[in-house]
């Protein structure tokens, strides 16, 4: 029994270790985002924010990462506007139907992140396409 336990033991921290490691990941993730937009013309005038796209993981492996264990918050959509306020303290809204649309198109046309096309402002709406 004992060696079940340590067994038990050794997993759970593999897995907190790993989510440790995603949470860094994600975290300088959403500041190089807002280091874009901040060096954007009309970044003061930031209200929204549209986020396309996203990332289930990063290309540097995690052994727990399996189903919805150890995912990347930049994955769900509920997640990717509140990690980038709580990164950065920043306070944002979502977007309106009409600005989701400005967003989908905007998106439509420009290269997807890491390009410099894949981040824009339009107005009062920050457009982000992962």
């Amino acid at each position: 029994s004992l060696f079940v336990l340590f067994s038990q033991i050794l997993s759970s921290n593999q897995i907190f270790r790993d989510q440790q490691r995603l949470n860094a990941w994600d975290r300088m993730f959403a500041n190089r985002i807002i280091s874009r937009l901040e060096s954007m013309d009309g970044f003061s005038n930031v209200q929204y924010v549209y986020i396309q796209g996203g990332r289930y993981g990063y290309p540097a492996p995690l052994k727990t990462l399996q189903g919805d264990m150890n995912i990347s918050a930049f994955s769900p959509s509920w997640t990717k506007l509140r990690l980038l306020e709580e990164v950065t303290g920043y306070s944002f809204a979502r977007p309106s139907a009409i600005q989701v649309k400005v967003g989908e198109s905007y998106c439509a046309k420009s290269k997807p992140w890491p390009h410099k096309e894949a981040i824009g402002i339009d107005e009062n709406l920050a457009i982000i396409c992962l």
